[in-house]
């Protein structure tokens, strides 16, 4: 497999901007590749209370992560040499003045990105898990400043490329998969994370840039029309998902007769 690489993660999104309407208006990323760390949204949270500033488009990379974190406190497995683990600095403009858009945003780019690079169609499970095959190979974790509106965004994204050997600890086994299975050096010694990387980019900003992805991302939703159960106050809930609104939350229809907005929080399926 190819390391990891700003400056080639750079060329390859500037050949990006060549035939792109968007080019004028995008920032072009800054990428700084850690070999390993904890996690690249507790590094950039740190870095901004420390510096105080960073350009939009900055990006935090890293091969390996010890503490990788997902929602609702869960930790995100990130084992070296498998997976792609990375933040993305946001300052929305007003029309995605908000994380949850934001993330919406986030799963369409890697949809477009690993469809336009490998021909693979992922699946979106709101709010922010992307599915192949039944099972888990991205997460996404935003966190901001509010000020009071949101000043920022920090978009945390990790993917898994390949399942490592000996599969997934077990606590994660039956949820988590991988885009290309395990690892073989002879078949992926040329696998190059670094167009992966820029295309991901690439796609992001220009989703920031466009008005309207709402229909891409309910199109490729797995919840829509699907009987889910959600927690609200320690109460356990279930209903239809019949439509995900403009602002990306859910619209239920509860057992009760009743509806109900999702703002955020976790669903799972009802069988």
């Amino acid at each position: 497999m190819i390391d990891l690489n700003e400056k080639q993660i750079l060329a390859y999104f500037k050949e990006k901007l060549i035939s792109s309407p968007h080019q004028e208006k995008l920032p072009l990323p800054s990428v700084k590749i850690f070999p390993e760390t904890g996690s690249t949204n507790t590094d950039m949270k740190e870095s901004l209370k420390k510096e105080g500033e960073a350009p939009e488009g900055t990006v935090y990379l890293t091969d390996c992560q010890s503490g990788g974190r997902g929602r609702q406190g869960h930790s995100f497995y990130s084992p070296k040499g498998m997976g792609i683990y990375f933040s993305i600095l946001t300052r929305p403009k007003e029309s995605s003045g908000d994380a949850l858009t934001i993330t919406t945003h986030a799963a369409v780019a890697v949809v477009r990105a690993v469809k336009e690079l490998y021909d693979i169609s992922l699946s979106i499970k709101w709010v922010n898990d992307l599915f192949l095959n039944g099972k888990k190979v991205c997460g996404i974790l935003a966190e901001g400043k509010f000020c009071p509106a949101l000043e920022y965004c920090i978009m945390g994204i990790g993917i898994n490329l390949f399942t490592p050997e000996g599969g997934y600890p077990a606590e994660i086994s039956e949820i988590a998969g991988s885009l290309f299975g395990e690892y073989q050096e002879e078949r992926f010694f040329d696998f190059d994370r670094n167009r992966l990387m820029a295309t991901i980019l690439y796609h992001y900003f220009c989703i920031c840039d466009e008005k309207e992805v709402l229909p891409e991302y309910r199109e490729n939703n797995l919840v829509l029309g699907r009987r889910v159960l959600f927690s609200e106050n320690g109460i356990e809930k279930e209903g239809v998902v019949t439509a995900i609104t403009k602002h990306g939350e859910l619209f239920l229809s509860l057992d009760s007769g009743a509806s109900q907005i999702l703002l955020s929080g976790e669903v799972k399926f009802v069988s």
